[in-house]
């Protein structure tokens, strides 16, 4: 739903958007009881006021340590949720676009989001978080190629985590 600029400031009020993180933890079960999956999501609000990077990474190495205690090993992916804006839209308008995170994604590459295979270790994840950090938004514009949306601002890191 797009959100025209006169109401977007109360929605990113919201808590959705202002808490410090979020977190979601969903087990599937595949193949007549045969495979069980985990998937844990951590989503760190960037327009928290206490948002910090060395925060943000501490406490994501902290919960994935304890949400996957037994795990060697974990699949990771990184996503955002991201405040679009029309760029032919005058005045402008705004599309909140939500990660779509509680699920394995295909690693073919079709969807854009890359699946990383990670060592349960802190330095492990301590550079997987660091990534989620460094990326451009031209980067993520591809994901909207033939659409007339730029991408605003990144209001949030979104951590997927399941069982390898």
């Amino acid at each position: 739903m797009w959100i025209p600029a006169e109401q977007l400031d109360p929605v990113l009020k919201h808590h959705w958007f202002t808490t410090k993180f979020t977190e979601s933890n969903v087990n599937y079960t595949l193949y007549n009881n045969r495979n069980q999956v985990k998937v844990y999501t951590l989503r760190f609000n960037l327009r928290n006021p206490d948002f910090s990077e060395e925060n943000m990474l501490d406490e994501m190495m902290r919960k994935v340590m304890n949400n996957f205690p037994k795990e060697e090993s974990l699949v990771g992916s990184i996503q955002y949720d991201m405040l679009l804006a029309s760029s032919k839209a005058e005045p402008p308008s705004y599309y909140l676009w939500r990660a779509n995170s509680n699920q394995r994604m295909s690693s073919s590459g079709g969807d854009g989001i890359e699946e990383i295979l990670l060592r349960k270790e802190y330095h492990e994840l301590y550079l997987f978080g660091q990534r989620a950090t460094k990326t451009n938004m031209s980067e993520l514009q591809v994901q909207f190629p033939s659409s007339d949306v730029v991408i605003a601002e990144i209001l949030t890191i979104v951590f997927t985590f399941s069982s390898a």
